[in-house]
């Protein structure tokens, strides 16, 4: 795991008036075993600064030759005994959404 920066903004950084989150991000080489193949894939790991919650997650792989950039966003919110945990998952590929996930408190 590696520190990328801490206090990075979700805009390009223009706006004086900037009131979106913060995000403390780090750079994780994971080791990814399908079947008996077992491949390196870089993930980039979103850390709320003021929360220090995960919110995000980003990475890019090779599906069938074409690049495929995945994110996952987390919803915070929903307290489990004594955790926090997402109160929705969802995951996009290339910008699109294709799973949305929104989990109820469990008790």
């Amino acid at each position: 795991m590696r520190e990328i920066g801490f206090r990075f903004r979700d805009d390009d950084g223009s706006a004086s008036d900037y009131t979106g989150p913060y995000y403390d991000v780090y750079k994780v080489n994971d080791q990814i075993q399908i079947g008996s193949t077992t491949r390196e894939q870089i993930k980039f790991y979103y850390v709320n600064s003021d929360t220090s919650l995960l919110d995000r997650v980003r990475y890019e792989d090779d599906r069938n030759g074409t690049p495929q950039r995945s994110r996952f966003d987390l919803a915070t919110g929903i307290r489990c005994k004594v955790k926090w945990v997402p109160g929705s998952i969802t995951r996009l590929e290339n910008g699109e959404t294709v799973f949305v996930s929104n989990l109820a408190k469990l008790q």
